[in-house]
This record gives structure tokens, C-alpha cells and sequence, in this order.
């Protein structure tokens, strides 16, 4: 990830990043016919008719990344000049890809673009064919693979599969949340404990002075009407005395 700041920041500055906000807001189907999956490989592994050996290739796998190797789809093959070596000739182009070389039974195969494991036990003359998957209307490996990937770690640095990554997202985000909510909570009592000590600091509580000026009102009035019966006593008697 990087960032480019076109202005000078300043002290105090902050960037939110959300990279993945909308991430699910665009997903949509766009295959509607399922004749349309690619649920076969773009190539197939076949041994000649003719073999008198045991040998045996396992479904090849495309192992280029994108763009594609533009020979992935030629016809490689394998003729074994002895049960323990053999030659692997292009062809489609003429070209031949490597010579003598040793077999290992379950060893891996590649090239163009593709790897497949050849097992058994080849004898001279056997010949192993790695061409194009035309039709592949009985081929589903490819949809096989994709399969399998649910059961495999390839997520977070090839330690979790989809499962376990998705759980660990779930539990992280719970967590977090929860962390949240115990700061919010934190938070928000904090500011209550400070409104109530700057209000009792200032006396500017509302309820308090009302009810301080109903009190006052009322000695007021007591006051007044003490006043009032004293004068009253009092012309009483003066009035006595004359």
C-alpha cells in the first residue's frame, strides 16, 4: 500500500483509509449459463494405446500465471528411449524441449506452462501425450482443484484456508467491536463526571437556583408579613396611650 500526501501535513492531521468499504457493493452475476464455467483444464494427459508398461500420468495442472504461455496448448511428448530416461519433443513447433532425461516415479513435469506426475513403470517405446483439452465435455478437474482449495492454506501467509480466515475475521471484528463499546462506554461517563463537576464549579444549575429563588420568594413574603403584624401591634398601642 502507498500513499501520496499532496499537501504539506500539518501536526494534528489524520487519514482514514478504507480500502474495502465498498467491497461488496459492485459483486453481481455475470454468467448466467453454466455451460460457460471453466470447469475443465485447457490441457489433457494420455499414454499411448500401444504401451506395454504401467505408466501413468495424473491430470495436468496449469501452473503459469497470467498471461498464459502461448505454447500451453501444443502437444508435448514423452518417449521413453529406456525405462529410466526419456525425451520430450514440442510437436506442434518441431522442438525438442530436453533429451535423456532420468525418470522418477511421482516426480513432477513441467513445461509450456503445465505440470503433471508421471507413476508406474514405463517400458522402451511407451509414449505419453500432453496435448489440448478440445471439447473437454467429460473434464472437470479444473472445478476439482478449485474444490480442494477450501481445505488448503492459502491465506494469510499460507497458514489458514477459507474457513479458518473467514472465522478468524469474524472473531477479530467481534473483538474489536466489543472493545468499542467498552470505550464508548468509558468514554461517555467521562463526560458526564466532567459536565457535573464544571456545573457544580460554575452553580449554573438551572433546577437548583429556581428552587433557591422560590426559597427567598418565600422568606420574603414571611419577612413582609412579620413586619406587616408589628406595625400593626405597634399602632395598637399608640392608640392605647392616647
Amino acid at each position: 500500500l502507498s500513499l501520496n500526501v499532496s499537501a504539506t501535513p500539518n501536526a494534528g492531521n489524520s487519514y482514514l483509509i478504507e480500502p474495502t468499504i465498498n467491497g461488496a457493493q459492485n459483486l453481481k452475476v455475470i454468467l448466467t449459463d453454466p455451460t460457460k464455467i471453466a470447469a475443465a483444464i485447457p490441457v489433457q494427459g494420455n499414454a499411448s494405446s500401444t504401451n506395454i508398461g504401467t505408466g501413468s500420468l495424473s491430470a495436468p495442472a496449469v501452473t503459469s500465471g497470467l498471461p498464459l504461455n502461448p505454447n500451453l496448448q501444443d502437444t508435448v511428448t514423452l518417449t521413453f528411449t529406456s525405462p529410466t530416461t526419456y525425451n520430450v519433443t514440442d510437436s506442434t513447433t518441431g522442438t525438442t524441449l530436453a533429451s535423456g532425461v532420468s525418470y522418477s516415479p511421482g516426480g513432477t513435469i513441467s513445461y509450456n506452462g503445465w505440470s503433471t506426475t508421471l507413476n508406474g513403470t514405463p517400458q522402451t517405446n511407451d509414449v505419453f501425450t500432453i496435448s489440448a483439452n478440445t471439447g473437454a465435455s467429460t473434464d472437470g478437474n479444473n472445478a476439482v482443484i478449485m474444490g480442494a482449495m477450501q481445505s488448503q492454506n492459502t491465506l494469510l501467509g499460507g497458514t489458514a484456508n477459507f474457513a479458518s480466515a473467514y472465522a478468524q475475521l469474524v472473531n477479530q471484528v467481534g473483538t474489536q467491536t466489543s472493545q468499542l463499546q467498552v470505550q464508548s462506554t468509558a468514554q461517555t461517563n467521562l463526560v458526564n463526571q466532567t459536565t457535573q463537576n464544571q456545573q457544580s464549579i460554575s452553580g449554573v444549575n438551572l433546577n437548583e437556583e429556581a428552587a433557591n429563588l422560590i426559597q427567598f420568594q418565600q422568606a420574603y413574603q414571611a419577612a413582609g408579613k412579620a413586619i406587616q403584624v408589628a406595625n400593626t401591634m405597634f399602632t395598637t398601642v399608640l392608640g392605647m396611650l392616647n
